[in-house]
């Protein structure tokens, strides 16, 4: 597929954030990726001149930012970037919508410096309150556990450093601090965030499958 490359020179209106990020932009330093940024929300945390990559050319169209790059590419691709070029990736509720999340993870794994920064995040398949896996839900096309997904990260070359879990909504981070360390708090938490650091490199799109599960 021909990539698209264009600048924002635009800002969008303000868009709620999920509280857990409160916890999570202090690891936002560097050259930063966000990768599968819909409307790009995560950027305004984020050092200026961060990339915001996604497959939908409109959406990234429509919330034009300033001061941020905008590519059009598609995660189930080969990325168009040079090897080790980004400080930080942000990775949040992507890798469920993939085709082939190996590819993507391998990929990340390429463009991002040794010692760089992963951060992913994935629904909870079994948090109690909702199901993000309903059959009606045709975008979802993997689920793991948490043990499951955490594996899933460190077999493409990364180590998990921190996990945070999104809490209630009270925006205060002492809170945040606080819910992140209740034990087996998980089992309550609508999605995972794991924070983790490039160890090595990944062999392109290697394939972990010992802990993915297609949503049936």
């Amino acid at each position: 597929m021909k990539q698209t490359y264009f600048k924002v020179k635009s800002s969008a209106k303000s868009e709620e954030l999920l509280h857990v990020m409160e916890l999570i932009k202090r690891y936002f330093t560097g050259k930063v990726l966000d990768a599968g940024c819909g409307t790009g929300r995560h950027l305004p945390l984020m050092p200026e001149g961060s990339v915001g990559l996604d497959v939908d050319a409109t959406i990234l169209r429509k919330h034009k930012k300033e001061k941020y790059n905008f590519i059009v590419a598609d995660l189930n691709a080969h990325l168009p970037f040079r090897q080790e070029i980004f400080d930080v990736i942000l990775c949040s509720h992507v890798l469920e919508h993939l085709l082939d999340p190996n590819l993507a993870l391998s990929d990340l794994n390429r463009v991002l410096k040794t010692n760089g920064c992963l951060i992913v995040a994935v629904p909870n398949p079994d948090y109690p309150f909702f199901n993000f896996y309903n059959p009606n839900w045709k975008g979802h096309l993997h689920k793991w556990s948490f043990f499951e997904a955490r594996s899933f990260i460190e077999e493409h070359g990364f180590t998990v450093d921190k996990t945070f879990f999104n809490y209630p909504k009270v925006k205060n981070k002492l809170f945040g601090w606080v819910w992140n360390n209740i034990p087996l708090i998980r089992f309550l938490a609508p999605d995972f965030w794991f924070v983790g650091k490039k160890e090595k490199a990944c062999p392109f799109n290697q394939k972990c499958s010992s802990s993915i599960k297609a949503v049936t």
